[in-house]
């Protein structure tokens, strides 16, 4: 059977000890985090890979993926669908870096479409914010 390297991403034989292009041993990374693991797949070649990491990296609302999300946006990514997920997941994730990223992608991103995505993001995320404030307390 043929897998992936989750280091270099280049097909390794299972039975394969360590990857012969990049030495990674793939028995360490049954110790990393989950969390590490859907960040190492954002650079997956599989765009499907890729698109499940995004997505549930904002459901997880991971902080620690704002950074490679936002790498995403400003590289030049060609997929608008993997893009609106890392824009869907920015908004959800929500925190200030998150959302600071999706004011560059409204203002400076070179797809139409993504900008307007990440305006109505921003617009989403707002009408939320105003609706939590005007609550009364419990």
């Amino acid at each position: 059977m043929v897998r992936f390297c989750p280091n270099c991403w280049r097909m390794v034989e299972e039975a394969v000890e360590a990857c012969p292009a990049c030495g990674h041993r793939p028995k360490l990374s049954d110790e990393e985090s989950y969390e590490d693991k859907l960040l190492a797949a954002l650079e997956h070649p599989v765009a499907d890979v890729r698109m499940v990491a995004v997505e549930v990296l904002g459901q997880r609302r991971s902080r620690r993926a704002v950074p490679a999300l936002f790498k995403l946006l400003v590289d030049e990514e060609a997929d608008f669908y993997l893009l609106r997920q890392v824009v869907k997941a920015l908004a959800t994730i929500g925190t200030p870096d998150a959302l600071r990223s999706l004011g560059w992608a409204a203002r400076r991103h070179p797809s139409r479409l993504v900008r307007n995505e990440a305006r109505t993001a921003i617009a989403a995320a707002t009408a939320r914010e105003r609706d939590v404030k005007k609550r009364p307390c419990q």
